[in-house]
Formats: structure tokens, sequence, C-alpha cells
């Protein structure tokens, strides 16, 4: 009997992007930059619910992948998705459209990578003491991420870098990390065991999504937003 491998994988490097944009580029940069450019902490808490609510289709994109076994491609969208949204927010400036467009791509990649990453491993078929150690193993990926990007990000803001470099690097280390996901996954997800997807149930999880609690609060203040003044605000 083969001797089980705990130790580290490449496509972790998944797991490392999304602790350092998730725990830290998200909560920290994405409001200051909001704020810095419109003014507005209305704006920042809007953005931040779009954010919040793309976010929850993250059972959703589960199990569309379960459905039509693209783990592999939904982890690789995720990554791309959150390279998308840092450029876009280079781009932006002081419109505020191109900021909520960035955080539908932001909360939509750190969503896929929230579900699939850890699907890699639950769904892998290892036995439970080895699952638990890739387990542990990936969260402590995650936990080094996010210390290496508050020391980083801190640096940068105590430096003065402006806002567009800031972007510039949370595009780039999602780019790198898609590049070398995509070369060491595949192994991984063609492990992948999932049970028979009922048909329909993805419809059922969007609607789930939607008509939770959390998820109708943030539609009502999407619905109460007064579009037009945000819109002149943010061309103005």
């Amino acid at each position: 009997m083969n001797k089980p491998r705990w130790g580290l994988e490449a496509w972790y490097t998944a797991h490392l992007c999304y602790g350092i944009i998730q725990l830290v580029f998200i909560p920290i940069l994405i409001p200051t930059f909001i704020l810095d450019k419109t003014g507005s902490p209305t704006q920042v808490g809007i953005a931040m619910g779009i954010l919040g609510l793309s976010g929850l289709l993250a059972p959703v994109l589960g199990g569309l992948a379960d459905k039509y076994r693209a783990h592999r491609a939904a982890q690789l969208i995720g990554l791309a998705a959150i390279a998308i949204s840092a450029l876009v927010f280079a781009l932006s400036g002081a419109n505020f459209m191109l900021h909520l467009l960035a955080a539908v791509f932001l909360g939509l990649g750190s969503a896929s990578l929230l579900m699939i990453n850890p699907a890699f491993i639950v769904s892998g078929g290892y036995e439970a003491e080895e699952e638990a150690s890739k387990l542990t193993l990936l969260n402590q990926v995650a936990i080094v991420g996010s210390l290496l990007a508050g020391i980083g990000l801190a640096a940068l803001t105590e430096a003065g870098v402006s806002f567009e470099l800031r972007f510039a690097v949370m595009f780039f280390i999602p780019l790198l990390a898609l590049l070398v996901t995509a070369a060491t996954n595949k192994q991984a997800a063609a492990q992948i065991k999932v049970e028979q997807v009922n048909e329909g149930g993805e419809a059922g999880g969007i609607m789930q999504v939607v008509l939770s609690r959390f998820g109708l609060i943030l539609l009502a203040i999407v619905f109460c937003i007064d579009w037009p003044r945000c819109y002149h605000r943010a061309v103005s």
C-alpha cells in the first residue's frame, strides 16, 4: 500500500490567491479605493453589498461544476475573474458603474475558489486522515497568503503607491496563480467524484440564494438605490 502524500501540491496556489484576495484585498483595498474616488460611503456600501450578493452564488457555482464535471474550468475561471476585476478597478477611476462591474467579477471569482478549492480534496477519494490533513494544509496556505498580503499591502500603502499600481499587483497575483494552477490541477480534478445532480437543482439553488434573508436584504438595497443619481455622479 502506497504511503499517502500529505504535502503541498502546486495547485494550492489557487487557495493562496484566495487568502490574499478574500482576506486582505477585498476588505481593505476595495472600500478605501471607492471612498477615495467617489467620496461616498453609501457607494462603498452598495459596491460591497453587490460583491457580497455575487458571493452568495457560491453553492450554485459548485452545483454547476458538479453537474458538468467542470471543477478544473471553474477553478481557472474563478482566478481569471479576479484578475479581470482588478484590471477593471485599475481603469475605473471615479466611475461607479465600473466599480460595480468589478465587484461582480470579484465576488463571482472569490465564490468560485471558495467552493471549488476544497472540493478537490473533499471529493477526491482520500482516506479520512489524509483528507483532514490536506484540508488543514489548504486552509493554512490561505492564512499564509493573508499574512503576506497584509504585510505587502501595508508596505505599498505606506510607500505612497497609487491605487492603480496596487490593483496592478492584485491583477498579477491571480494571473500567476492561474498559470501555475492550469499546469498542475488536471490530475486533482480528474480524481473528483460527484454524486448524481438532480435536474433543476441549479435553479432551485439560485432561488434559495435570492430568497434567503441576506439575499432579500441586499436585493432591497439594490432596488432602493437612486441609480440615476449614482450614474450622474459616476460620469460627472
